[in-house]
């Protein structure tokens, strides 16, 4: 009885073994399959994870999305801009002005130096007429020189002479012998009246 019982055992176990080694092929054939199949799945899912994070960081970013759009802006920072544009056109029209100046500065020296050549082509006109002055002057000097220096003659009228007749034989007028002896300018000479004549010597 004891060996048929143990006869039944070992059976007993010997079929409770085969399902074991059963699963573990099966197993073991599941985990030596190909992983193309896993491939084939990852990697629509690592695309769309890629899309759906390009799609995020294009509505975040500020040039797309909601953040491109136009936010409503603070008055302070509508007033910075607006002073920001009048330095901007206050800085324009002061280059304009010095541009302006810089032109009217150019002409004003292209004035003041035509006005330097004139001047001193003045000078040189000036220098060449004193020149001509004092050759002139030299010239008339000699000529002064030979000039004789008037002659004073003591004069005794004689009878029949006349004012006139006396003027004409020294070569000088009637209004310079009266002036000369304080004659009246209607009184006669008397013969034997002294004159004094003042004459150049030829």
């Amino acid at each position: 009885m004891e060996k048929h019982g143990e006869d039944r055992k070992e059976p007993k176990v010997e079929i409770g073994n085969e399902p074991e080694e059963r699963s573990f092929s099966s197993a073991y054939q599941g985990a030596t399959r190909p992983s193309s199949i896993k491939r084939w799945i990852l990697v629509p899912i690592l695309l769309l994870g890629i899309v759906g994070l390009a799609f995020g960081l294009w509505m975040i970013l500020p040039s797309g999305g909601y953040l491109s759009k136009k936010q409503p802006e603070s008055p302070e920072l509508i007033t910075l801009k607006a002073e920001v544009l009048r330095l901007k056109g206050e800085s324009d029209l002061f280059k304009k002005e010095i541009q302006s100046l810089k032109e009217e500065l150019k002409i004003f020296q292209e004035q003041a130096k035509s006005f330097q050549e004139q001047a001193k082509s003045f000078q040189e006109q000036i220098k060449a007429l004193n020149g001509q002055l004092i050759s002139l002057s030299k010239k008339k000097e000699p000529q002064e020189d030979k000039k004789p220096a008037p002659k004073a003659v003591v004069y005794k009228i004689k009878k029949g002479e006349t004012l006139a007749s006396i003027a004409k034989k020294f070569r000088v007028r009637p209004d310079d012998l009266r002036r000369w002896n304080r004659l009246p300018s209607k009184g006669k000479l008397k013969p034997g009246q002294i004159i004094t004549i003042y004459f150049s010597t030829p």
